[in-house]
């Protein structure tokens, strides 16, 4: 083997590697705090605050529902990405003040974009194949949801289907009311239909080697918690239990309408097998963005 054949596998590794470390960015209900929505996204794009190990520009963002009014939210992530250099995505989960929006949701953000699959017509449920991960996001009000917030058996089942389907490395599965609100909203989210949430969470366990996370929004504070046992301390609204074996939810809280004034944004880096998610936020109108945790999922 002479010395290009050498060069050419070394580079080809490296370009390998270098496509495996990559970032996106998960916020939620930003809603009509324009201001700060725009101060969250800039971060996303700047990455003032990125200590080690360091998050690479967000391939895309996340955005865990209640972005209404959808036009101007979407115009303001136009606008903040408009000169970047990297054409970053934005990934709608259908929110409970986000049904009004729906047919703009289909036919401005996302109606060209062939990444997604959909589940059917009906729904904001499709997943996102994304490098070496699968994203998958269920609508709770329309097809794949019922009761106003959770996830009926059709989704459980599509949303299965999708994991088992998939040979992605990590898998992420997002919707907009927590499994296990904290805070706000308890016993008014998927929590409320405890038969539903329990089979949910009792079947992604079955693939905790490769769920990484579910993503949420709804209850506009920032909390994360790792469940293994549904009906366990997570039920205590005080216990934010972290359990071995379990699965991280992880509530983005607020980029714009916080309850607790924070704009909280939490970036995830992938690096081959490793995840990592850092959560950073800011005082509400501030813009000033701070390192809260850096968290170790895999």
């Amino acid at each position: 083997m002479n010395r290009n054949h050498i060069l050419a596998i070394i580079l080809s590794c490296a370009e390998i590697t270098f496509s495996q470390i990559w970032s996106f960015s998960s916020v939620a209900d930003p809603r009509s705090g324009f201001v700060d929505f725009t101060k969250a996204l800039t971060e996303i794009r700047d990455l003032t605050v990125n200590p080690e190990p360091k998050m690479k520009p967000s391939d895309f963002i996340l955005v865990n529902g209640d972005y209404d009014p959808a036009d101007k939210n979407f115009q303001i992530f136009q606008e903040v990405f408009k000169n970047s250099s990297n054409k970053i995505k934005f990934l709608p989960v259908m929110g409970n003040h986000d049904l009004d929006s729906y047919s703009y949701i289909k036919e401005k953000i996302i109606s060209d974009d062939k990444a997604f699959v959909f589940y059917d017509s009906s729904s904001l449920s499709y997943y996102m194949d994304w490098k070496n991960s699968r994203f998958i996001i269920v609508d709770q009000y329309n097809g794949t949801g019922f009761n106003s917030g959770c996830i009926n058996q059709a989704g459980i089942n599509w949303v299965e289907q999708k994991i088992s389907s998939s040979n992605a490395e990590h898998i992420f599965i997002s919707f907009h009311e927590p499994a296990f609100p904290k805070y706000r909203h308890i016993n008014n989210s998927f929590d409320e239909c405890k038969m539903e949430r329990d089979e949910f969470w009792n079947m992604i366990l079955k693939y905790k080697d490769r769920v990484r996370a579910v993503l949420v929004g709804h209850t506009h504070f920032y909390y994360d918690i790792k469940i293994k046992n549904a009906n366990g301390d997570v039920t205590d609204p005080n216990k934010f239990p972290i359990e071995e074996g379990g699965i991280y939810q992880i509530d983005a809280g607020a980029a714009g309408n916080s309850e607790d004034g924070k704009v909280t944004i939490v970036e995830f880096l992938i690096n081959g097998k490793d995840v990592i998610a850092r959560v950073v936020q800011s005082e509400k109108g501030a813009g000033i963005f701070k390192e809260l945790k850096t968290i170790r999922i895999k």
